[in-house]
Order: C-alpha cells, then sequence, then structure tokens
C-alpha cells in the first residue's frame, strides 16, 4: 500500500468511528480525503489528515475576506475519535470562531446548501 492509500484508508476508517456514535452524523465524499461531522449541536466539522500523522478538525463557518471558512480546533493531532474529542474539538472551535467574529451557519442544512461537491456527499 503507498502512501496516498495508507493515508485515504485511515481517513475512511477514521469516518466509520465517528458514524458509530450516537448524535452525530458523517457525510463523505469517497473521492477526497476528508470528511464532515455534523454536531447534535447542528455545527460542522470537517477533519482531515493530519500533516505527519493523526487528525486535525475545522469549525466551517460563513466565509468572508477577513476570517476565511473554517477555523482550526486542535493545536496537535488527535487519534480517537470519540464523543469526548468530538466535543472537545466543538467547544474549541466555537471558542476561536467567536475570537475571530467568523459568522457562524445558522443550521447544518445551510452549509450544505454552500457546499461545492454537495450531490457527492454521502451519509455514512
Amino acid at each position: 500500500m503507498n502512501y496516498y492509500e495508507e493515508r485515504r484508508k485511515k481517513i475512511e476508517e477514521a469516518a466509520q468511528a465517528a458514524a458509530k456514535i450516537d448524535g452525530y452524523k458523517v457525510m463523505k465524499n469517497h473521492e477526497r480525503d476528508y470528511f464532515y461531522i455534523i454536531t447534535p449541536a447542528d455545527n460542522v466539522l470537517y477533519i482531515q489528515n493530519g500533516d505527519f500523522s493523526g487528525l486535525n478538525a475545522s469549525l466551517e463557518y460563513q466565509p468572508s475576506r477577513d476570517t476565511g471558512s473554517g477555523c482550526r480546533c486542535n493545536e496537535e493531532p488527535f487519534y480517537t475519535i470519540d464523543a469526548a474529542t468530538l466535543e472537545e474539538l466543538e467547544k474549541a472551535g466555537l471558542q476561536f470562531a467567536k475570537e475571530l467574529k467568523a459568522k457562524l451557519y445558522s443550521t447544518s442544512a445551510a452549509w450544505l446548501s454552500k457546499y461545492w461537491e454537495a450531490d457527492k456527499l454521502e451519509t455514512l
């Protein structure tokens, strides 16, 4: 298995693990090496492979020139996908978004309506 196949396998396994957590909804485009988690509070977390190991998360919000479209939720990569980790990531992302004065999406459906490949996302 080459490097890219390994990374794709790792993100696929993480998405499957997240899909088993009650209250969370996972959306993935199987052509991409990342996925989205809709939290019980209806926020959207973007999950991708870390630069060298583990995973990274960003909280998605309405794009602007000043704040971009999302902010990082973790300083160090994380290795476990469970409810406690996802709650911590969401809380950190919301705090950072507040500091940036970013405008959150009103609902995950509002985010999805703006997502450029929404037709390719599959709910796991």
